[in-house]
């Protein structure tokens, strides 16, 4: 059977009448085309009835007890709940299991029949219920219209049998019934226009319809059924004043034509279909406010309006949505406490919430937000413990407010969380193992705990995340997990283990690391037609690959790439010119590609990569007047154009850009203390600065750029007392300072910083226990003792290298396997041998030479054969000679003797003769003169 107006075969022919699902209308039977006998082609017959009848009979009595059973109990609860409350009920037709509920005519075994299918479809036991409806099928097949209950009772069938092969996946059986519903109807309410019954059961099969094609991707012809729907909806509202029953109907059909949309990605029209759906809901709430079912509704359209309008960057629009949805959920909740489902979706709200305010640099605000989500989904996890998508959700809120700390640089507290996140993705991930979105979520917690220890410059834990995120995205990648957002994920994880292992000089490792990054990208990008934000990725590791030739003088090799990426970043942009991120990228390019030039010493055309760094910096940073990142570029730029200047010769200038550069690196780092990258860059700029007013001799303008950068770090480090970054960077400016002095010949003032210095670096040690502190406090002693020589003050000069010694002792008592330790402190005692001979102290100038001799005598011990160890030797028993040369020539000549013989060895036997022969010679002519 076809239908003459469009040819298609999806029709249903009833009494001469055939109606066609293609174009939605009424057309004359096609005379030519024969209608089948559905019960021939069932094979279903008279005697396979009777023969299960008595089985059937006795199945039929259960049900009937177990419902009537079930009934009773329903309304005992209700009128329990109602006489709680204080309210009376809202009495809903809802639909075709209410409607068949009420089938309690003069045929009660057909009630019996229809009650027991709809039990067993409730219960989704769907060949039980296809086995009872389709015997009793064959009693009403030639029911007549004019026998109304019968007509009835067969149409009720017909649409349950299709709701039946819908939950069997028989696609054209359900369609089949679901037309012989829908004509049934028609007739119905032609027949009887005066019952609501049929008025509202007509909706159902042709709604139901709509849905079998939008499940099987057929969205045009779901589309269109779906706009028959709303029409006859629209029209049955009208004729019945409102009814809440089609008006509901159209609220629903509203949003299914929204979703259709939003899967074709129409969202501007899924938004146009959500926002109608939410105008009659808001009446229906408005109207039975104490409905919340209708509130219920009310409140899942508006959060997917609230995240539509997220999606397309409206962000005041989907801020208010979520916010007024939280407080429905809210007000669910307290109408059914026990109901997860809302509390889950108001944490959530609270979830988007605190995006929206983390997008808009509300960081405080964004983190209020996660943690009420947090709180909320916590309680939600204790009173479902087993649920492991709750935990999953729980892990999320920890993990966004991790980052909300991350970005705020509170970056222990980000750990925290993050380790928490971690800990719960681990639990949920243990029980389902193929769930790949929750290892995802693993894998991404691993990666940003690394990348906070990676900012905190502390690289070997963030490798170690990195390694853990990479071993678990191997097994992913192993089982072909090819989802795009665990694959861009996987890429990341590569990209950053290359740079860390670029870092660490291992540059084999990160450029193998970087190839498979790029054959990531690349993988996505073919299969997303080239989307420009995977080729960006890919164009990173071009970038990736040039600073490794760059630091290994491959110069041409690293411009060569560094022109790649900028060609492809600026394809790239020009075809997303709203999407910064590409620009800045582009900005980046030039800027390296004039790093390049000014290695080479060729400045004119440093200067011209860098004036297009600065323009590109310049224009996102006036696009984006409140975001510090592209203010911070922009101060970048124009410091990298003094550098230039500055080498030209051009001082006045160079400084000009500088202190540009200066003061927008001073308010983001006043501004952002906790940021080490802004403090870093800050401190950096102060000193060049301060290196150019001394190479001026402008030094009253070089002493306040010190002293600045002195009382900056010294209120950082008051901050963040446990920051060992900064009181490194404290300890520096105060060197800087003394060095200033020395040079000054104000060496009290010298002392007088390098002492701070010193007290600094106790505090280091103390925090951390890192002996490399232990050395950097040695070498401020260094130069104490320096100041105090040059001061003429020997007697503190004393006291401060006997200070270095005791010190010194002690590390090396501490560590006796540590050589360069063991030399570091025979250099101490031949200093401090030196000092007392040139006072012309014998007695101490030998103990401290004996000491020297004695630690390299026990280096030499270790290593026989090693010439640097006897070269070392040979020159502390040069030291002896010289102090017993003043009043005993006998042991002089014994140890220059000795000293000699070594450095004629040594001589001999190397291949580089110039590295030893100072030493032969000056052993030759210390023999000479005794």
């Amino acid at each position: 059977m076809r239908c003459s107006k469009c040819n298609s075969d999806n029709v249903f022919v009833k009494k001469g009448k055939c109606f066609c699902f293609e174009c939605f209308d009424f057309t004359e039977v096609n005379p030519s085309d024969k209608l089948d006998d559905y019960v021939n082609k069932r094979e279903i017959n008279a005697d396979y009835f009777q023969v299960n009848m008595p089985r059937l009979q006795s199945e039929l009595n259960k049900f009937a007890d177990f419902e009537k059973k079930l009934e009773q109990e329903r309304v005992a609860k209700t009128e329990e709940k109602l006489k709680r409350r204080g309210e009376k009920p809202l009495k809903l037709e809802t639909g075709e299991v209410d409607e068949a509920e009420k089938f309690t005519d003069e045929n009660s075994y057909s009630f019996q029949v229809i009650s027991a299918g709809i039990d067993l479809l409730a219960k989704e036991k769907y060949d039980k219920a296809r086995e009872i409806m389709e015997l009793i099928f064959v009693t009403y097949k030639e029911a007549d219209i004019y026998n109304e209950f019968k007509y009835k009772c067969f149409n009720r069938i017909c649409l349950l049998l299709g709701m039946i092969y819908d939950g069997l996946s028989n696609i054209r059986l359900a369609l089949e019934f679901y037309q012989r519903s829908f004509v049934m109807y028609e007739e119905l309410v032609k027949r009887f226009p005066e019952k609501m019954e049929y008025k509202r059961g007509y909706l159902t099969p042709i709604s139901r319809i709509a849905d079998v094609y939008h499940r099987k991707n057929e969205n045009e012809i779901a589309k269109r059924t779906y706009k028959l729907c709303l029409k006859l909806s629209r029209k049955l509202c009208e004729e019945n004043e409102n009814d809440i029953y089609f008006l509901r109907w159209s609220g629903d059909f509203f949003v299914k034509l929204a979703t259709i949309y939003e899967e074709s990605d129409s969202m501007d029209t899924a938004l146009d279909s959500y926002n109608r759906a939410l105008v009659i809901y808001e009446m229906l709430t408005d109207k039975y406010w104490s409905n919340f079912f209708f509130m219920n509704d009310y409140a899942k359209i508006l959060y997917k309006v609230a995240t539509i309008y997220f999606d397309k960057k409206e962000y005041d629009s989907s801020y208010v949505c979520f916010k007024e949805c939280a407080d429905i959920n809210i007000e669910l909740t307290r109408k059914q406490f026990d109901n997860a489902c809302y509390r889950r979706t108001y944490a959530f709200c609270l979830l988007y919430k605190g995006d929206i305010c983390k997008i808009r640099r509300g960081f405080q605000k964004a983190l209020d937000n996660y943690e009420a989500a947090a709180e909320t989904l916590l309680k939600i996890t204790k009173i479902n413990p087993e649920d492991n998508e709750l935990k999953s959700d729980y892990a999320l809120s920890l993990w966004k407010i991790g980052e909300a700390h991350k970005a705020q640089f509170a970056y222990d507290d980000a750990l925290s969380q993050f380790k928490k996140s971690l800990e719960i993705s681990k639990q949920v991930i243990e029980k389902v193992p193929e769930d790949y979105k929750r290892k995802t979520l693993y894998i991404d917690s691993l990666v940003k705990t690394g990348e906070v220890y990676e900012l905190k410059n502390e690289y070997k834990l963030a490798l170690d995340f990195y390694d853990d995120a990479y071993g678990e995205a191997e097994e992913l990648e192993e089982k072909k997990v090819m989802e795009p957002e665990f694959r861009e994920l996987y890429g990341n994880i590569l990209k950053k283990i290359g740079r860390i292992h670029a870092d660490f000089k291992h540059f084999d490792d990160a450029f193998g690391y970087y190839d498979k990054a790029e054959e990531v990208f690349e993988e996505l990008a073919s299969r997303f037609n080239e989307e420009d934000r995977y080729k960006s990725d890919k164009t990173d590791v071009y970038m990736y690959r040039a600073e490794i030739y760059q630091r290994q003088r491959k110069l041409s090799d690293a411009y060569a790439l560094y022109n790649k990426a900028a060609m492809s970043f600026e394809k790239i942009s020009s075809d997303n010119p709203d999407v910064d991120e590409f620009k800045r990228n582009l900005a980046i390019a030039h800027d390296r590609m004039g790093d390049i030039y000014l290695e080479l010493s060729d400045y004119d055309n440093a200067l011209l990569k860098y004036e297009i760094y600065l323009k590109i910096s310049m224009e996102l940073n006036q696009k984006n007047p409140a975001d510090p990142e592209y203010l911070e570029n922009y101060a970048m730029s124009k410091q990298v154009m003094g550098r230039v200047y500055y080498l030209k010769g051009d001082t006045a200038s160079a400084l000009k850009q500088y202190k540009y550069s200066g003061d927008i690196l001073k308010k983001l780092a006043e501004k952002n203390p906790a940021n080490m990258e802004y403090v870093t860059n800050y401190s950096d700029a102060i000193n060049e600065m301060a290196k150019m007013h001394e190479a001026v001799k402008d030094y009253d303008k070089q002493l306040i750029l010190l002293n600045q950068a002195v009382e900056f770090f010294k209120s950082v480090t008051y901050k963040f007392e446990s920051n060992l970054y900064y009181k490194e960077k404290y300890a520096e400016a105060l060197k800087n300072m003394g060095r200033y002095y020395d040079r000054s010949t104000n060496y009290a003032s010298a002392v007088q910083y390098y002492g701070r210095e010193k007290l600094v670096y106790d505090d280091m040690f103390a925090l951390d226990g890192n002996n490399d502190y232990i050395i950097k406090k040695l070498r401020a002693i260094n130069r104490i003792a320096a100041s105090y020589r040059k001061s003429g003050k020997f007697k503190n000069e004393i006291e401060s290298l006997n200070e270095e010694i005791e010190i010194f002792s002690k590390v090396c008592e501490d560590n006796p396997d540590n050589q360069d330790y063991q030399r570091r402190a025979a250099v101490l005692y031949d200093r401090i041998g030196n000092r007392f001979l040139s006072d012309k102290d014998y007695a101490n100038a030998l103990q401290g030479f004996l000491k020297e001799k004695e630690i390299f005598e026990g280096l030499l011990n270790k290593n026989p054969e090693d010439p640097e160890a006897k070269k070392e030797y040979a020159n502390s028993l040069l030291n002896l000679g010289r102090v017993y040369s003043f009043n005993n020539n006998v042991k002089a000549r014994k140890y220059f003797s000795d000293a000699f013989d070594i450095f004629k060895q040594l001589v001999k036997s190397s291949k580089d003769e110039a590295e030893y022969i100072d030493g032969y010679l000056e052993a030759r002519e210390l023999l000479k003169s005794l």
